[in-house]
């Protein structure tokens, strides 16, 4: 390959340090294998690296990829916030539709979580409090469960609404990233 090649994929290799090494040679052959691929069929070098990325944007969206697929295997909100940080690259509308939402989503899920604790717990302790372990207070018992209950279920239907909800998130913007990568090659 030519200078320009090996000026281009060096940089690249530099530009993704930040990754584990495995991760940075996987990606550094795959970009390699596309050059070399394109100029066998008989493209021009330089077309070729005309419709390429630059190599620190390419990078950026490698890392990005692959910080999508971490979040995607072991799903957290730590993960999957990190995730959706490392693509606002993608611009205004990306904010606007993704980081907005799931950044109002996980507030909500935290204002019920400590909602459905009050229900569970608080709740129930207070009119223990205020009623003792008396007779009055077997008629407490099922207002007690009841919100021990709603509580319950207010906190599994967010996590679960949480988690369906992320791994949307997670697929579109991988899917974005990918588009938006093929739109250079």
């Amino acid at each position: 390959m030519s200078v320009h090649i090996d000026k281009y994929i060096k940089e690249l290799d530099r530009c993704l340090q930040s990754l584990p090494t495995a991760d940075k040679e996987d990606a550094v052959k795959e970009i390699y294998s596309h050059i070399y691929m394109a100029v066998s069929s008989g493209i021009a070098e330089q077309t070729v690296l005309n419709n390429l990325e630059p190599p620190a944007k390419l990078a950026e969206s490698l890392i990005a990829e692959m910080k999508i697929e971490q979040a995607q295997k072991t799903p957290g909100i730590n993960r999957t916030f990190r995730a959706i940080l490392s693509t606002v690259r993608l611009g205004v509308l990306h904010v606007l539709f993704v980081l907005i939402p799931i950044s109002v989503l996980y507030l909500v899920q935290f204002a019920l979580i400590g909602f459905g604790i009050i229900c569970m717990f608080i709740v129930p302790i207070m009119i223990l409090i205020d009623n003792g372990l008396s007779v009055e207070f077997l008629k407490y018992v099922f207002v007690f469960l009841s919100f021990f209950g709603f509580g319950l279920l207010l906190l599994s239907l967010m996590f679960r609404f949480t988690v369906w909800y992320s791994k949307g998130v997670l697929n579109y913007l991988l899917d974005s990233l990918r588009k938006a990568r093929k739109s250079f090659q």
